[in-house]
């Protein structure tokens, strides 16, 4: 999973998948989590970053709550309320998600109809994100 997300062809056609699936917070979280990693901790914009992935994805009852451990979530909204702001404070949670990912939704991914046409026509044919290709698979996303 780790490859296909650095790769943004990859990437691309993975939260394609996840869009169709209704699962693409997942991914979203995910790359949030890298991007706040790469902030700049005496920036004035951190903790209000930090606040607004906290409410998008995890102070509500979103595919990413459900996905995270309570406890995982009591830390991040304590380091929030005391302004504890660090750049690894989602990196628990974003190791939770990608697991699940890695055991859900990259293993479903990869017997898809969307990637399977991918392989097929050379890695390509990218106008085929666009047609619909997934068939009857359905994706659970851990619920």
């Amino acid at each position: 999973l780790h490859f296909l997300l650095g790769d943004q062809d990859g990437a691309h056609l993975f939260k394609t998948f996840l869009e169709r699936e209704n699962c693409v917070d997942t991914l979203d979280f995910w790359f949030a989590c890298n991007g706040f990693r790469q902030m700049d901790l005496k920036d004035t914009k951190t903790l209000r970053v930090a606040k607004v992935i906290f409410k998008r994805y995890i102070e509500n009852n979103s595919i990413v709550a459900k996905q995270l451990k309570p406890a995982t979530k009591a830390f991040i909204r304590d380091s929030i309320k005391k302004q504890q702001i660090d750049s690894s404070m989602f990196d628990q949670a974003q190791t939770e998600i990608q697991s699940n990912m890695e055991e859900n939704a990259y293993q479903m991914f990869l017997t898809s109809d969307i990637y399977l046409e991918y392989v097929r026509t050379g890695c390509e044919n990218a106008a085929y994100m666009n047609h619909g290709g997934l068939g009857s698979l359905k994706l659970m996303c851990g619920n």
